[in-house]
């Protein structure tokens, strides 16, 4: 249930490269973001999406614009987790990455 996902999607943040104030403010700490965003799902026989609302949190949201300002100088790895909450369902293991280098926000497209 979309539910379960949002108890238990897991994120860990890493600015690899990149201004003191923003790692400070983004941190590394692994977070269970669909306590504190909207995610909304997609589902279809060929792929699962998941898409993060940044702007359904204030904190997420004032974040994330001050990261838009420095995107062309930093580098970001974000992993992603389904977090264990039971012994079976332990150790966790990674599902997937990214890493984000030196994005120019001017090429971004945006989306309706």
């Amino acid at each position: 249930t979309d539910e379960y996902r949002n108890e238990r999607f897991k994120l860990i943040p890493s600015i690899v490269e990149g201004n003191f104030i923003v790692k400070q403010a983004v941190g590394s700490t692994p977070a269970v973001i669909g306590n504190k965003l909207r995610q909304p799902y997609f589902k279809t026989p060929k792929y699962f999406e998941l898409d993060i609302d940044v702007t359904s949190s204030a904190v997420a949201n004032r974040v994330t614009g001050l990261v838009l300002g420095f995107t062309k100088k930093l580098i970001v790895d974000m992993s992603f987790l389904v977090e264990g909450k039971h012994g079976h369902e332990l150790p966790e293991r990674l599902f997937g990455a990214c890493r984000l280098s030196f994005v120019d926000m001017a090429h971004a497209k945006k989306l309706v």
